[in-house]
C-alpha cells in the first residue's frame, strides 16, 4: 500500500482505511461529504460545509471540527473511550445507553454539550460543530438516542 497525498483544490472518491494502519491521519475538507469506515488510529478532521460520517473500529484519539449547516455522525468504537462534544447553534444527540453522559444546554442557550467516559473511559473523542449537528451512535446495532 502506498500513501496518497492530494494537495489539489478538489478531490472526489473514496479512501479505504487499512485496518492495521499506523500513524496519525489529518484531513481538511471543504464542501461535500467525508466518510471514514474502520477508523482505528489517531485523527484530526476539519470540515467546512462538509457532512462527516465516521465509523470507528477501535478507540483512538480523534478530533473533529465542523463549521456550517452540516452533520457529524460518529459510530463510536466498541469498548472504552471518553466523549467531549460541543455544538454551538445546533443539535447534539447521544445514545440512551451512555448513562454516564447527558446532553446539557449551556446557560447562554446557544450550546449543547456532552462530556464523560463510556465503558470505563479511554482515548478522547472530541467533536465540535458550529451551526450544525452531532449525532453519536453506539457500536451496537440497535440503539436509541436522546
Amino acid at each position: 500500500h502506498r500513501a496518497v497525498r492530494n494537495t489539489g483544490r478538489k478531490y472526489a472518491g473514496a479512501i479505504d482505511l487499512i485496518q492495521d494502519a499506523k500513524g496519525a491521519m489529518r484531513v481538511n475538507a471543504v464542501s461535500g461529504s467525508l466518510r471514514l469506515e474502520g477508523l482505528a488510529t489517531e485523527a484530526k478532521l476539519d470540515g467546512r460545509h462538509t457532512e462527516i460520517d465516521i465509523e470507528m473500529a477501535r478507540a483512538a484519539p480523534v478530533a473533529v471540527y465542523l463549521e456550517g449547516d452540516e452533520i457529524i455522525t460518529l459510530t463510536a468504537p466498541p469498548g472504552g473511550f471518553t466523549l467531549d462534544a460541543v455544538v454551538t447553534q445546533g443539535h447534539l444527540t447521544v445514545p440512551d445507553e451512555y448513562e454516564s453522559i447527558s446532553v446539557e444546554q449551556a446557560k447562554n442557550g446557544e450550546e449543547q454539550q456532552a462530556h464523560g467516559a463510556v465503558g470505563g473511559g479511554g482515548p478522547t473523542i472530541t467533536l465540535r460543530a458550529k451551526h450544525g449537528r452531532i449525532t453519536v451512535r453506539s457500536a451496537e446495532p440497535a440503539n436509541a438516542t436522546r
